[in-house]
C-alpha cells in the first residue's frame, strides 16, 4: 500500500473545475433539508414558535411542566421528520456515489453512468454489505462469540450468586470481542459500492470481490484511512477554529451579539460549508485505496 499515493490523491479533486458542481450539490441539500426542517418545525408547532418569537415563553414553560405534552410534542415532531431525513439520506448518498465515479475516473477507472436503477441496486449493496458484516456472513464461525455471549449472559441469572459477576464479564468480553470481528468485516466489504461503481456488477460480485481485494490488508487500510481522516480533520479543524473566532470576535463588537451565541452559529455554519469538502476527500483517499488494492499494489510502507 503506497500511503504517500492515498494522501496525495485525497486532495487531486482540486485539478478539475467539475468538484464546483458536487459541493454545490451538498450545500444546496443542506440548505433544502434544514429548511424543510424549519417549516415543518413552524407549521406543527406555530403558536408555539410564534410565542417565541415574540418573547413570550409562557407556551414553551407549560411544554416544560407538562409531561404529555411535552411527549406528544416531542414524538409527532420525530415521526413527521421522517421522510425529509431519509429522502436527505438518500440524495447525499446518490451525490456521494457521483462523486465517486468522478473519483474512479480520475485514475484512469472505468466509472459506470448512473441511473434510477443502478442508483437503487448501489444503495441495497451498501446495506447488503452491512447485514453481512453484522452477521459475518464471510466468517460464520465469528458468530459463536456472540452465541456464548448470550449463554454467558442468561447465566448471570442462575441461581447461584458467585456466578453472576463473572458470567457478566464474559459475556461483555464476548460481546466487545464480536464487535472488533464487526469492525473487521466492514473494513472487508466498504469498497463494494466502489466495485459496482467501477465495474456495474450484480450484487452478489460486488461484494465478494471487496472481501477477496481486501485479504492480507485490512491494517494497511485502516492506516490509510485513519492518515487520511487525521490530515482532512486537522485542516478542518484550524479552518474552524481561526474562522468561527474570527467571525464571533466581528459580530461581538460591531454588532453587540452574545460571543457564544455568535461562536456556535459560525461553528455550525462552517461545519456546512465544509462537509462536501470533506465528502470529496474520503472519497478520493476511499478510491485511492481500491484502485492500489484492485491492482495489487502492496507495497510496503511508503511515504
Amino acid at each position: 500500500m503506497d500511503f504517500g499515493q492515498v494522501l496525495h490523491f485525497t486532495f487531486d479533486w482540486r485539478k478539475t473545475r467539475s468538484f464546483f458542481k458536487y459541493i454545490g450539490l451538498v450545500w444546496l441539500l443542506c440548505l433544502l433539508f434544514f429548511v424543510s426542517i424549519a417549516g415543518l418545525v413552524f407549521l406543527l408547532f406555530r403558536d408555539l414558535a410564534l410565542a417565541l418569537l415574540s418573547g413570550s415563553y409562557s407556551s414553551f414553560n407549560a411544554m416544560l411542566v407538562d409531561p404529555m405534552l411535552a411527549g406528544a410534542t416531542a414524538i409527532t415532531f420525530f415521526f413527521s421528520s421522517i421522510p425529509i431525513v431519509v429522502i436527505f439520506v438518500l440524495l447525499v448518498f446518490f451525490v456521494q456515489a457521483l462523486m465517486t465515479v468522478f473519483a474512479l475516473k480520475q485514475v484512469s477507472l472505468k466509472g459506470i453512468r448512473l441511473n434510477p436503477i443502478r442508483f437503487f441496486t448501489l444503495f441495497f449493496i451498501a446495506i447488503a454489505s452491512f447485514l453481512a458484516a453484522v452477521v459475518s456472513f464471510y466468517n460464520k464461525k465469528m458468530l459463536l462469540l456472540p452465541l456464548f455471549g448470550t449463554i454467558f449472559l442468561f447465566g448471570s441469572i442462575a441461581p447461584i450468586p458467585s456466578l453472576h459477576f463473572g458470567s457478566i464479564v464474559l459475556s461483555l468480553i464476548l460481546f466487545l470481542a464480536y464487535f472488533v470481528v464487526i469492525i473487521y468485516n466492514l473494513v472487508r466489504l466498504c469498497f463494494s459500492c466502489v466495485v459496482f461503481l467501477n465495474k456495474d456488477g450484480f450484487l452478489s460480485h460486488s461484494i465478494n470481490e471487496s472481501w477477496e481485494i481486501t485479504s492480507g490488508s485490512v491494517w494497511k487500510i485502516i492506516a490509510a484511512f485513519l492518515m487520511a481522516i487525521l490530515l482532512v480533520g486537522v485542516a478542518s479543524l484550524m479552518i474552524l477554529i481561526s474562522f468561527s473566532l474570527f467571525v464571533s470576535f466581528i459580530f461581538s463588537i460591531y454588532f453587540a451579539a452574545n460571543f457564544f451565541v455568535s461562536l456556535v452559529l459560525s461553528s455550525f455554519v462552517v461545519l456546512i460549508i465544509l462537509c462536501p469538502f470533506q465528502l470529496l476527500c474520503f472519497t478520493f483517499a476511499k478510491v485511492s485505496i481500491y484502485d492500489q488494492l484492485s491492482k495489487g499494489t502492496n507495497s510496503p510502507l511508503s511515504l
